[in-house]
């Protein structure tokens, strides 16, 4: 994206991580493998013509992965904060139990408060709402159902099994009681 600004500065004309992942998915990812641009971005590379759709329908598996490996966009700026607190305290405990004002006793904590590294990972999950939903659409498209016909049918079917069930012990009582 950009060459990466000195400490302590920072880059007045920089957009944002996003802008630079947009960029770059345009740059490597279309311009320099077709020679075109998508309709909607033409705006950024005016001097580049538009892709024919054909182009993109050939090729739509390069075209949707996202993935930039080689290309980092770096942070607008790069800045270092030092700051030290003292914090004291009347009674002290170690590793071994408390320490004894007789004793000198000194801890030191350092940490980083903000690293620039960041992973991504891309994962295939499957969440239960997902797979059900995934459920309901295979039903819905190939044997004309939904989710709620078939909680209907269940329903339908678990009330007539009452229903029996509920007859059964009226005829078994009505002969107990000798009707």
């Amino acid at each position: 994206m950009l060459p990466t600004p000195s400490i302590g500065q920072c880059d007045p004309n920089s957009l944002g991580r996003a802008t630079c992942f947009v960029n770059n998915w345009l740059k490597y990812k279309v311009i320099e493998q077709y020679n075109c641009s998508v309709f909607y971005l033409h705006h950024k590379r005016p001097d580049v013509q538009i892709c024919d759709p054909e182009i993109i329908i050939k090729n739509y598996d390069t075209f949707v992965d996202p993935s930039l490996k080689d290309y980092a966009c770096v942070p607008p700026c790069l800045r270092f904060d030092t700051s030290i607190e003292i914090y004291t305290a009347m009674e002290m405990a170690g590793p071994a139990g408390p320490i004894d004002s007789g004793t000198a006793a000194f801890r030191i904590e350092a940490s980083y408060i903000s690293l620039e590294y960041e992973s991504y990972k891309e994962i295939l999950t499957t969440t239960p709402q997902g797979f059900i939903s995934e459920l309901g659409g295979q039903s819905g498209l190939f044997l004309g159902l939904s989710i709620i016909t078939i909680i209907q049918l269940l329903f339908a079917i678990s009330k007539g099994i009452f229903h029996k069930i509920q007859n059964q012990f009226i005829v078994e009582e009505a002969i107990y009681d000798g009707h």
